[in-house]
């Protein structure tokens, strides 16, 4: 990851902004967290429970972020 900024609201996590290398694999666990991404940039491939999500140059999802296992690709 090459920078990454949290706001923050009551206490909670509300918005993330980060920036990827390309190819870089991120997975982890946010558990009652309703996630919303938008790529300015690349291209990502999401795998959780409900199977493979893929979003593109100016794609946006919002999903219940559950575990999952996210691989960035390039442009």
């Amino acid at each position: 990851m090459i920078e990454t900024k949290i706001i923050e609201f009551k206490g909670m996590p509300l918005f993330q902004k980060a920036r990827f290398h390309a190819h870089e694999l991120m997975q982890g666990s946010f558990s009652e967290f309703a996630c919303f991404f938008y790529m300015v940039q690349g291209k990502m491939i999401s795998y959780d429970v409900r199977g493979l999500h893929t979003i593109g140059e100016k794609d946006a999802i919002i999903k219940n972020c559950g575990s999952y296992v996210q691989q960035y690709i390039p442009k």
